[in-house]
């Protein structure tokens, strides 16, 4: 039982404007589902890596002033 264009052409408007705001619904929900969520997943991925990252470098920038210190200290031991 397929639809024909002529069953459509004979709806009242209102059911025409349904119709077409189901196709839209449907248009979008594909189109998140295949090209906005894993976007979003690939983000929330690199967001985590970003923190990871920054976490390290300012593990780094600790270790490297605790480094200044042990230097001087042993430039001082030195003398």
């Amino acid at each position: 039982m397929a639809i024909k264009m002529d069953a459509i052409y004979k709806l009242p408007t209102s059911k025409k404007v349904a119709i077409l705001v189901v196709l839209i619904c449907v248009v979008i929900g594909l189109y998140a589902y295949a090209f906005f969520m894993p976007q979003q997943n690939e983000l929330k991925t690199l967001k985590g890596e970003l923190n990871n990252l920054v976490r390290e470098l300012n593990e780094s920038k600790a270790i490297e002033k605790e480094f200044e210190k042990y230097k001087k200290q042993v430039e001082q031991l030195n003398v």
